[in-house]
Order: C-alpha cells, then structure tokens, then sequence
C-alpha cells in the first residue's frame, strides 16, 4: 500500500512522510498530507477586461462572484477602459472566477481577457473594489 505523494508503506505502524517525520498510524499521515496540499493550492490571477466593462456594474459583479468562490484579492479600473483583476484562492474557484470574467454582467461586453498565473506574492483580506 502507498500513501498518496509517494511515502513509504509502513513499517511496524510509522509511515515516513517527504519532509523527513515519522507518524504513527495512517489517520494522522493523510491529515499532514491535506494541509501540506491546502498551502501548496493557493495560486494567483492577474487579469485584464477589455472591452464595454466600465460603467456597466463590472467590478461589482465580479466583486460578488469572487466573494461567493471564496476568493481574495481586488478588481479596479484602469485609466486605458480596462478592468484589472487580481484574485488568489484555489485553482478550481480561479478558473471559475475566469469564466465569469469572460462572460461579465449583462450590460457589459467583454472583447479580450488576458491573464497571468503566478504565485500569490501579497496577502489580501477578502475582495473589494480598489480605486
């Protein structure tokens, strides 16, 4: 038997986990490799909106779609028309987050969404709108 991440079987009930700990018993082994994965998970999103999205309730609407994803980060304009979004969280609530960016509110009319993946370099607190 393996332990997902490649760890050794165990030996008279210690796994040997990566990072060079023993732990007894299976339960506890699988626990360190959930959270050593929930840090590894988070990424981050720049984007820019082009197209119709100011004025039209743009980054409102991407301020509730982040929330609800339980995202962090910020959406604000820039001075070119653009929507800037930056946004950290788990890859999955990111890629949904990015299909809503494409699709945009109603009154809005996205043409182009670049975006760069990178790892999250800031520590935001919830997601707002930046002026």
């Amino acid at each position: 038997m393996r332990i997902p991440g490649g760890d050794t079987p165990p030996v008279d009930g210690f796994f040997y986990l990566r990072d060079g700990y023993y732990a007894q018993g299976r339960e506890y082994a699988i626990m360190v490799f959930m959270n050593q994965s929930s840090r590894n998970d988070r990424e981050e999103l720049h984007a820019v909106v082009r197209g119709q999205v100011q004025g039209v309730g743009y980054r409102y609407f991407i301020v509730q779609r982040a929330l609800a994803l339980n995202l962090r980060g910020y959406t604000r304009n820039q001075s070119d028309g653009s929507v800037e979004v930056v946004a950290q969280g788990e890859h999955a609530a990111l890629e949904r987050l990015l299909l809503l960016l494409r699709l945009g509110p109603s009154s809005a009319d996205v043409t182009e969404v670049t975006t760069e993946w990178r790892q999250p370099t800031e520590h935001f607190s919830g997601f707002h709108v930046r002026w």
